[in-house]
């Protein structure tokens, strides 16, 4: 977990990420519901080369969040 530009940072195995995403979306404080986008960078010396980027926003909270998580295919 770390803070980038005012937004939060988690890191998250791939075995996890839509019972996160999920947590974050339907959770009563926080309501992260708005997917702003998602990217993918290739880091083709990784094992896991593909780092996948879900950026989320929360009205409720009026805060961003990203999501990253590591594959080795999409």
């Amino acid at each position: 977990v770390k803070y980038e530009e005012e937004s939060l940072v988690l890191v998250v195995k791939k075995e996890n990420l839509i019972l996160l995403l999920n947590f974050l979306k339907n959770h009563y404080w926080l309501k992260f519901k708005t997917l702003i986008s998602i990217t993918a960078i290739d880091f083709p010396e990784r094992d896991e080369r593909f780092e996948v980027n879900y950026f989320l926003l929360s009205h409720k909270l009026n805060k961003r969040i990203i999501i990253r998580v590591s594959t080795d295919d999409i």
